[in-house]
């Protein structure tokens, strides 16, 4: 009897000793020891090894910024050749209105919405080839809504009001015309409001013919003048009505 009470206090003591030590064991995370073992490879590995495994980083870095970059390159390019955008053709006198005639068109494959036509024009009357025009000039400002313009559907026209409109006086050279144009539009394909290029034209006879043609001029030079003649945009000088 005394014999089974050592022999099972002996076992007793082992599962003690062998809990104790279990519990006092140290527990490596899986991550900490995938680390390591990545450490250690490295450590081990020879020269050439580590070289082959350096390119191989590089090289697939190097695949992952070239397919990002085609990726939104042709992204792009997709959105450049679907876009639509406005192109402001050459104006046309209308004398029975007194009247500036300016067509827009989109050349592009998709629609263009909520156009916004901003216009300054500037009529200069000389009383003779050698006189100045202060103090004879009529000028006047205005913005012009447009509806959407379909891609491919022809030019869409909104006029200008021209005060004192004499084209016989345009072609002898006693009337000059100015107008500067700026739009801006919604992009229907990319959401994105964008603007045309301002442009300048003026009026200009030819002779012998007595015809007028429309040369451009200079917007960065000629707006700032015509924004200035209109006194900053003054809304006494804004056009009441677009004919």
């Amino acid at each position: 009897m005394g014999a089974v009470e050592i022999e099972s206090e002996w076992t007793a003591l082992n599962f003690l000793r062998l809990r104790m030590r279990i519990n006092t064991q140290r527990v490596v995370p899986p991550s900490q020891g995938k680390k390591t073992s990545l450490r250690r490879s490295w450590r081990s590995a020879s020269p050439l090894t580590r070289i082959e495994i350096m390119v191989g980083i590089i090289v697939a870095a190097a695949t992952l910024i070239y397919y990002g970059a085609t990726f939104f390159q042709t992204r792009w390019n997709f959105a450049r050749e679907h876009r639509g955008y406005i192109v402001i053709g050459t104006p046309t006198f209308h004398t029975s209105t007194n009247t500036l005639e300016v067509p827009l068109e989109n050349p592009g494959k998709s629609t263009v919405a909520k156009v916004l036509v901003h216009a300054n024009e500037a009529t200069m009357n000389l009383n003779s080839l050698t006189s100045t025009p202060q103090n004879r000039m009529v000028n006047g400002w205005g913005q012009i809504s447009l509806p959407p313009i379909l891609p491919a559907s022809g030019p869409t026209t909104f006029n200008i009001p021209v005060p004192g409109l004499d084209i016989e006086r345009i072609k002898d050279a006693r009337q000059f015309v100015y107008v500067a144009i700026r739009v801006s539009y919604v992009d229907e394909l990319s959401g994105t409001t964008q603007s045309v290029p301002p442009v300048c034209f003026f009026s200009a006879p030819i002779e012998p013919a007595r015809e007028v043609q429309w040369p451009r001029c200079d917007p960065s030079v000629v707006i700032p003048e015509m924004e200035k003649w209109d006194e900053n945009e003054n809304p006494k000088y804004r056009w009441p009505s677009i004919p």
